[in-house]
Order: structure tokens, then sequence, then C-alpha cells
């Protein structure tokens, strides 16, 4: 028998028994959705990822979910120091458990798969034409506490799906409360002095990556930073929108 022959049917009996070790696999260790447990092959079953609350409506600027697309009254008033921000989802129900699982829980596997939907959403947007990614910094307490930063991990993740390079531009360089309770105007109190540029020389047009935008107070001292530095356009990227907060 030709050797080439005998090589394609030793090759065609792996892919066999490796095909029946998949199905023994599957039978005895079922895979489920992350959510529900109903058995599926996939992070999500598509009952849940229907139920995936997206951002479809939203200020222009800002994000704020909103019944029609338009600009909100705050951004009216006080435009950001930012262009445009631009978010996957609406952080409530789903969305929320989700990130939960991820910042909280270390489930790195929701933070890639809520990335992606980012990154749809930002080609969609023509959002990746910018010359660097940098992410809202974590304190290194914090980072401590958590094990990671989930801002850097998804500023990360991106910078590799768009071949664009990563730049760490900031150091929080006091450890605040947490926030999450707190209105905008407390948390802009707050965030004096809590942040400071590394480097001297900016790139021209950045994007803030951060997981979830609450208030928009983080990333609007951030973006006047860069702005005071010379930046000259930035966009603020997130994984999830809040509602109105107080």
């Amino acid at each position: 028998m030709p050797l080439s022959i005998g090589i394609k049917r030793h090759s065609l009996q792996l892919d066999q028994w490796r095909s029946l070790a998949r199905q023994c696999l599957d039978f005895l260790l079922p895979q489920h959705c992350s959510l529900c447990r109903v058995p599926c092959t996939d992070l999500l079953c598509e009952h849940c990822q229907d139920q995936l609350p997206f951002l479809n409506h939203c200020c222009r600027v800002c994000a704020l979910p909103l019944g029609a697309p338009g600009i909100c009254a705050e951004c009216l008033q006080s435009p950001p120091e930012f262009k445009r921000a631009l978010c996957a989802l609406r952080y409530e129900t789903l969305a929320a458990q989700l990130i939960l699982q991820f910042k909280d829980r270390q489930q790195l596997q929701f933070g890639t798969f809520m990335t992606q939907l980012l990154a749809h959403t930002l080609a969609q947007q023509d959002a990746p034409q910018v010359d660097a990614i940098t992410a809202v910094p974590q304190h290194w307490r914090r980072s401590l506490q958590r094990g990671f930063n989930p801002a850097h991990y998804i500023a990360q993740q991106l910078s590799s799906h768009f071949k664009l390079p990563y730049s760490p531009l900031f150091v929080r360089a006091q450890h605040s409360p947490a926030q999450k309770s707190l209105d905008r105007k407390t948390r802009l109190k707050n965030l004096k002095g809590v942040f400071q540029l590394r480097k001297d020389k900016v790139p021209q047009r950045v994007a803030i990556v951060d997981d979830v935008i609450t208030t928009g107070a983080t990333v609007r001292t951030l973006a006047q930073a860069l702005r005071a530095a010379g930046v000259e356009e930035v966009q603020v990227w997130a994984l999830a929108r809040t509602a109105k907060h107080r």
C-alpha cells in the first residue's frame, strides 16, 4: 500500500476517534448556559442571548439610554471633553449579571464575550479610528483585592482585535472610596487629584476604555486631562451604560 494512502487512512481514523471522543465527552459532561443552565454548546443559550439589553437608543455623546436617538440634556448643558461614548449594552438585568461575574468573580470568559459585543458595536460605528487605547486605571489596592483590572483586560482585548497600540496613560495616585451609590457631583469631588498622566507625550486620538459608565464622572475627568495635555480627540468605549443616575 502506498505511503500516502496509509497516511490518509491513519488521519481519517484519528479524526473519527476525535469525533467519538467529543461525543462521549458531551454526553458525560454536557455543557450548559452560564446563566440559566439549560444545555447548550455556547457560553449563553439562544434565549439568554436574545434577552441581552443591547443599547439601541442613546445620547450621541455620552451614550445615556434614551427613548429615541438624540443628545441628552446634560450633554447639551455641559458638553464633556470626549467626542462620544460607545457602549454595547444597557447596565441592567442579564448584562449586570455578566459584568458582576466578570469583575467580582474573575469569570474572564464573560469579559471576553462582552468585549466581542463591544468590538462589533465599535466596528459598526467606525470607532477604531484612533491612535491608541488606554484604560481607566485602578488603584493597586483594588487590583490586589480583585486580582485584575477589568478595564485593562477589556482594553488589551480590543487592542489585539483592532491591532491598535495599548498605552497605560494614567495612574491612579490615590485610593478613593467606592462610588457606586454616589451622584455625579460627589463623584467629581472625590476624583480631584486622583488620576495622573504617566507620559508627557500623548497620542492625538485616544480611546478611554472602562467596564461600565455610571454617571460619567470618571471618564469626564480623564478626558479633560487628556485634552489639557494636547490630545485632539477623545472617545470612550465601555461594555455597558447605566440609565439616568441621581
